[in-house]
Formats: structure tokens, sequence, C-alpha cells
């Protein structure tokens, strides 16, 4: 594939966020603005509330009259919804013609109800959310604010992924399809180790007083993980890698609260739609949507292999993209991975 259609680790502002398609062009639809649904108080499932709980979301496209072609499309890590608007065009992942595509700000990024800007729990007073808090949270905005009782599918990717597949387990009547991309329903112990290293560390400077530089070591571990070796060998010098890592690191803290970061990688920590007791092929056995589940073969930040035994188990649809691009492999394979969703969208 011609390097310009490779996704380059320098281009990004949030971290782990791939942009997928062009920017956006003037004679395009624009999302609505954004709007909030406010729920009041959440109930965690640590049994902590988390009040004045507020959820981000913008929509493109329209509600049939028999209102079953909702899609709901969830944020990566650090994602806003802002950005998702580049996956919503009639020849991107999701066609507004003929979705009503619902973007959803997940908790925790700086949007929707977050350590940042929580006036009640505000930074290290924020209470510790789980994946599945996130997932309720989008629950309560899907069913009470816009009074949708089943959506067509519900897509993510990365993070958006795993919340995609913690909403399968959760409400599994809710939707006719979940794509989860770039996704787990579990973490695995080399993915609890290299996120839990990240919160460490996060935590070791903000509990120092270092809000400046809380984020500096986590996200250089990141810009390792996000890709392969092979690929950041070939694609940097050796005397290069400073500058990679500051111009990296300078756009994803412009964009990225210290607490903030940390409370979704607490969520993603949590991460286990296994039933208490039971095994990945008993999970597999309550979720009722068709699933499209899509892995990268050598993504080193979100391994594959609970994606892939999940789908073996419910002998579900999967796409695994190859190469080198690791866990940016969507971006470097857009095309194949667009076809894909659109084709197994159309299938119904």
């Amino acid at each position: 594939m011609p390097s310009s259609r490779r996704f380059r680790i320098s281009s990004v502002l949030p971290i782990f966020a791939f942009l997928i398609g062009t920017l956006l062009s003037a004679n395009q639809a624009h999302a609505q603005e954004l709007k909030f649904a406010n729920l009041g108080v959440l109930k965690l499932e640590s049994g902590q509330d988390l009040k004045d709980c507020r959820i981000g979301y913008r929509t493109l496209g329209h509600l049939n009259e028999d209102r079953g072609n909702a899609i709901l499309l969830l944020t990566w890590f650090n994602g806003k919804s802002e950005a998702l608007e580049n996956s919503v065009r009639p020849n991107k992942l999701i066609d507004p013609t003929q979705y009503f595509v619902v973007m959803i700000d997940a908790l925790g990024n700086g949007v929707s109800t977050s350590p940042s800007n929580s006036t009640s729990q505000p930074q290290d007073k924020f209470p510790r959310i789980s994946m599945r808090d996130m997932v309720n949270a989008e629950y309560q905005l899907a069913t009470k604010e816009l009074q949708l009782a089943h959506v067509r599918a519900v897509i993510g990717i990365s993070m958006g992924g795993m919340q995609t597949f913690q909403w399968a387990a959760s409400y599994p009547t809710f939707m006719d399809e979940a794509i989860p991309i770039m996704g787990t329903p579990q973490q695995t112990s080399y993915d609890l180790l290299q996120w839990s290293v990240q919160a460490d560390i996060v935590e070791y400077h903000l509990k120092n007083g270092d809000r400046e530089h809380a984020l500096d070591g986590a996200m250089k571990l990141g810009v390792l993980q996000i890709t392969t070796p092979e690929r950041l060998a070939g694609e940097t010098k050796r005397g290069d890698i400073d500058k990679l890592v500051n111009t990296t690191l300078a756009g994803w803290k412009k964009d990225t609260q210290p607490y903030d970061y940390l409370c979704q990688l607490h969520a993603i920590i949590s991460l286990n739609i296994v039933p208490q007791g039971g095994s990945l092929e008993d999970a597999a056995k309550l979720v009722k949507a068709k699933m499209l589940v899509i892995v990268g073969r050598h993504d080193h930040l979100v391994n594959p292999a609970p994606a892939l035994a999940f789908a073996g188990f419910r002998k579900s649809t999967v796409l695994v993209l190859e190469g080198d691009c690791g866990h940016q492999a969507p971006e470097c394979q857009e095309d194949l991975m667009v076809a894909t969703v659109r084709g197994f969208l159309a299938e119904k």
C-alpha cells in the first residue's frame, strides 16, 4: 500500500485515535452540534454514585419511521464524538443516507462527565468507573434521551470495540449487529500489564504534584505499543526517535487531561465480559447479536486472541487485518475494512 495511505504516529492528536477517511470538505454535511443527555446520578458497578452525569453525543442521518436504522458509534481511548464524523460518510464506514448514526462521547473523555469537568467530583475525587459503567450510561442515553427501544448496530474501534463487546454482553437483545473493531471482550495478562504500567506512571506523577509531565511516560509507551517494531524501525531513523516522540506527545497532550486519561485507563483495565465463575465461551453464548469481529494480526496494543476465540465460539464473521501496522491496521487497510463492514450491514 502506498505510504501516503499509511497512518503515521506523528500525525495524530488523541492517543490511539485513528481518524478513518480524509478531512471533511466544505460541501459535506456535518453532524448536529454537540448535545448532552443529563442522566442525574449514575449508579456505578462499585456501588458509588457518579453525580450530575452527562453524556455528550452528535447525530448524522435520519431515523426511519419504523425507528429501525439507528447505529451507535462509540469513541476510542480519549477520543471525541467530533472525530467520529470522518467515519460517517456515503463512501466511508457508515452511510448516513441509510442510517441514523449516534456518535457517543464515553465517560471520562473530557466531553461527557469526566474528572476534568465535574464540579461535584473533580480530579482525584472522581469515582472509578468500569467499562460496564460506560455502557450503562450510553444505554440510558439511547433509551431515555433518544427513546430508542432497539438499534440496528453498535460499532466501535479500539476502546470503542471494547465497549461494543460490553454492549453485546450487557444488553444482548438491544442490537441486531455488533461490530467490535480492534477491541477485546477481556484483557489478557499482556494487556493488563501494559495498561497498568501506564496507569502506574500517571498516578506516580500526579501523587507527586507533577501534572505537567504526568502523561509523558504513559504516552511514550503508547507510541511504542500502537505500532509494530518492524514499522517503527522502518519508518523512523535512529536519530529521529526523540523528534517523533516529542512531536507526537505535544499533539496528544494538547487534547488530554491526566485524570481523564487515568479514568479511561481504569475502565479499560476493568473490561471482562465473562460472567463470574464462567468462561469466555459462556460469555459468547449469552450474546444474541450477529457479530463481525475485526482484529489486527500484529496488534501490540490490544491482543487479538480473546476476540478471535470469542468469534470462534459464536461462529461469527471475522476479518483479520494483516501487515505491520499493528493497532493502526484499520487505517492502513481502510478500503478492506470499510467494504467488509458495509457488506456485513447490507446482509440483513
